[in-house]
């Protein structure tokens, strides 16, 4: 499949994109190990009622405690120190619940505004009859005029109403300003990073806000004139923090990021923090690790309405659907078992459905997790705000100390950075973001040390950054830099369904190289190469009728046929043609049972009967689930530009649920012998299997061919790949292992496997089958993760008894373990000399 051009962001690629950096996060975050048990233990309510992803959560709160340091500093350079500033954008789509992450913040700027309430009334205590007033330290909508005001130590803060101007009491009693932006873009359009119009405040560029923005991150003052001087006292003004969390949509932060609009000549989105993550359902499972009451469900009682909503009318109060008597007696007051049984939700959710008797009949109840009922996470988390205030209330202007330990290592990846930074001289915005980098470090150890001490149950004596501090924050800075890469990047930016062909082309390319340079060992004296007639059946699969296959699935449900029935193969002339599979569906008289669709004032058939069938049977899996169809069904609609200068707008449909089992079910009627539904799992449909008998197989082909032009040497083919795999090649990637047989890499049969357990288990049955010594399968069972971990390409080629393996370059790993076994000669690992390999 061709490349897409970078700047043809639609929702499909955006999604792509968006899938890249949570690959991006998944790689470089395990937050039970990377986060110290206390903070861990302190953000994981906050993680369990928000729903959101622990790395935005973590971030998030983060970039909140500069708003809560007053005036804090860190000494990273030479000079003067740098003040605390972040600002943190979570990118979400919409309706996940990113609004519950700042609310969370708003809740962090609220109680320092009640501490600052209590604060200037106490100052006034010898006041007679003042009243101050306390402006809220956060602002949701402001003008830039505003923003930069409220940033400079000048600001009144207070109306202290003593009615005596000379009474010596300060402007601002609380060095920090805090900005909470649920949805940021009027933030980001003041910038000029976003739209198309570049004009500001009166007229001015836009732009001119970013660039005085990156002075107030740097240097935490400004002397830019406001509605009263920034630059009026005699003294230095002391710095201000500076915390801006807020939120956006993908598709916006994305074009911003890769300056598909807006103006960055400035290079201040560099200085931002953007993070994403999983976010879960609020109805979904609670960790196994936090379940605080005596149990982890809530059972709900299902209606009608919720039925036709789930897609669950088959089990509204009918135990007959999982297989119960109707007549059965009821135990504990349920028929059938009192945990249910399983079903998923629409949003993919599992759940589980029981059925309640009584004397007024039988009823259903399905099950949600119980995260609504847990305990209030708020007390506790404002108790832990309430130590860092109290802290930088009887400190401020405080510069946090750092142990020496904590300052070399600090120091060496700031050099680090600066080196990416000059490796980077020609794209100004990349440059830009690994030079920012290099002072984020520094600055979110010292919020890591924040947070630390607001998690922490012990007396808060003194505050101190430590190497553990800035190890964890370079990891979440690091996170944040693939992100931005994945979104920048130029590479595929298609979905995992559109990818098939391009990983497909790839990865035979891939093996050719592999082969060309011959980096197999030679085989073993002992083991010649084995004779044609011990090779495995799949070798000769080119030589076979389209009516064979060289493999019949395990526990199919086979439909016996007697030897004495005659029957003819039927060929591609002999069935429907590829175009009347469009035109002939699976209802009454040929009608189609996908509806047909309105499209630019038209109506056209999107869905096809005939081609859902195909992609049952060359599916590869035996149980298929009907959501995991309705993705395969999806099809990309181009809506064309109504306005010239429009550009023309592409989206994906899919055909629902219902419209799916709709067809299905006319299959399993039609054509009993290649489907019929699970009994045990509603949703699933079963492609049925086949004997070792001539007749049987004849009888299954035909059936394929009438179906959707499918011979059963496909569907056979298809099924070994993932069954069994006698031979074949195993790739890694990111997000999904791409698995071909070594003999079929040209025939194009692409088979996904289900993860690495899959891939342990079918190593591990091939070698413990074939090969010499017998300890060779439990030394591969042990080492393959170890392989998948450094994301080595393996290619494990299987001539009956012999094995060859090939490391890619710089994947010594397993060199001592694969030459001990027997399976290389050490001076044929690529990468690796005879003497390095014999260490």
């Amino acid at each position: 499949m061709p490349r897409i051009a970078a700047d043809e962001l639609t929702e499909s690629r955006v999604a792509a994109l968006m899938e890249q950096a949570q690959a991006a996060v998944d790689a470089g975050w395990v937050p039970s190990e990377h986060l110290p048990a206390n903070i861990f233990k302190f953000l994981e309510p906050l993680t369990i009622a928000s729903g959101q992803g622990f790395y935005t959560t973590t971030m998030m709160i983060l970039g909140a405690l500069p708003a809560l340091c007053n005036g804090a500093t860190i000494q990273l350079w030479p000079g003067r120190p740098t003040p605390l500033m972040a600002i943190v954008l979570q990118v979400a789509a919409a309706q996940k619940g990113k609004s519950r992450l700042t609310a969370l913040v708003e809740e962090a700027f609220d109680s320092c505004d009640d501490y600052l309430v209590q604060k200037a009334k106490e100052m006034v205590a010898d006041y007679p009859g003042a009243s101050p007033v306390v402006k809220t330290l956060s602002l949701q909508s402001f003008t830039f005029t505003e923003f930069f005001h409220r940033c400079s130590s000048e600001w009144q803060q207070v109306d202290w109403n003593t009615g005596d101007e000379r009474n010596g009491l300060p402007h601002r009693i609380w060095l920090s300003s805090g900005f909470c932006l649920d949805e940021a873009y009027e933030f980001l359009e003041g910038l000029g990073m976003m739209g198309t119009s570049q004009k500001g405040e009166g007229g001015k560029t836009a732009s001119l806000n970013a660039s005085s923005l990156n002075r107030l991150i740097q240097a935490g003052s400004h002397k830019r004139g406001t509605r009263t001087g920034t630059s009026s006292t005699t003294s230095r003004p002391p710095p201000v923090n500076l915390s801006v969390c807020g939120n956006l949509h993908p598709s916006k932060a994305i074009s911003m990021e890769r300056q598909l609009q807006g103006n960055h000549v400035a290079a201040c989105k560099e200085r931002f923090i953007f993070c994403c993550d999983r976010s879960t359902p609020r109805h979904a499972e609670l960790p196994a690790d936090y379940i605080s009451g005596d149990s982890a469900w809530t059972w709900l009682p299902l209606t009608p309405q919720q039925a036709v909503i789930f897609d669950w009318e088959a089990y509204l109060n009918r135990p007959a659907a999982f297989s119960l008597p109707e007549d059965q007696a009821p135990c504990n007051g349920y028929i059938g078992a009192p945990e249910g049984y399983p079903l998923k939700l629409p949003d993919g959710v599992l759940s589980r459905v029981r059925f309640p008797c009584s004397e007024h009949g039988v009823t259903t109840e399905w099950r949600i997790s119980a995260r609504w009922c847990q305990p209030n996470h708020i007390p506790a988390f404002q108790q832990g705000l309430q130590r860092a205030i109290d802290f930088f209330g009887r400190k401020p202007q405080l510069i946090l100390p750092m142990t020496a330990g904590a300052q070399r290592l600090l120091l060496g990846n700031q050099v680090a950075q600066s080196v990416r930074a000059s490796g980077h001289e020609d794209d100004t915005a990349l440059s830009a973001l690994h030079a920012n980098a290099a002072w984020q470090q520094g600055v979110f150890a010292a919020l890591v040390a924040v947070l630390d001490m607001c998690s922490s149950n012990s007396p808060v004596v003194d505050l101190q950054v430590t190497e553990m501090h800035v190890r964890l924050a370079c990891r979440l800075l690091e996170i944040n830099l693939n992100i931005r890469q994945a979104w920048r990047s130029q590479g595929d930016l298609s979905l995992p369904e559109e990818r098939e062909a391009t990983h497909l082309h790839n990865a035979v390319a891939m093996g050719a190289g592999q082969l060309g340079r011959g980096d197999f060992a030679p085989p073993l004296g002992t083991q010649p190469f084995p004779l044609a007639a011990e090779l495995p059946a799949t070798i000769q699969e080119a030589e076979q009728e389209d009516h064979e296959a060289s493999y019949a699935p395990d526990g199919g449900d086979v439909l016996e046929d007697t030897e004495a029935l005659t029957v003819t193969p039927l060929t591609f002339k002999d069935v429907l043609s590829e175009d009347h599979l469009k035109t002939n569906g699976l209802g009454p008289g040929g009608a189609m049972l996908f509806p047909q669709t309105k499209k630019s004032g038209q109506v056209t058939q999107l869905f096809f009967d005939r081609v859902l069938l195909r992609k049952v049977l060359l599916h590869g899996s035996a149980e298929i689930e009907l959501n995991k169809l309705v993705d395969k069904m999806s099809n990309k609609i181009v809506t064309p530009a109504k306005t010239p200068g429009e550009q023309s707008r592409t989206s994906r449909v899919r055909p629902s649920l219902v419209e799916v089992r709709k067809v299905i079910q006319a299959a399993v009627d039609t054509y009993p012998r290649l489907f019929r539904w699970l009994p045990d799992k509603p949703g699933h449909v079963q492609c049925r299997s086949w004997s070792a008998s001539q007749v049987n197989k004849i009888l299954y082909h035909n059936e394929c061919m009438k179906a959707c032009r499918v011979t059963l040497k496909e569907a056979g083919h298809n099924r070994v790949g993932v069954a069994c795999m006698p031979c074949f090649v195993l790739i890694a990637e990111p997000c999904a292992s791409l698995c071909f047989s070594c003999f079929q890499v040209s025939r194009a049969r692409l088979v996904y496997m289900d993860g690495a357990a899959a891939r342990c288990r079918g190593s591990a049955q091939a070698g413990a089958e074939q090969t010499e010594p017998p300890d060779v399968a439990a030394t591969w069972m042990q080492s393959w993760q170890l392989l998948f971990a450094h994301e080595a390409a393996v290619f494990f080629l299987q001539y009956g008894k012999y094995m060859s393996v090939c490391l890619h370059a710089g994947q010594g790993c397993l060199a001592d373990v694969a030459s001990d076994c027997g399976f290389l000669s050490p001076h044929r690992l690529p990468g690796r000399s005879p003497s390095s390999a014999a260490g």
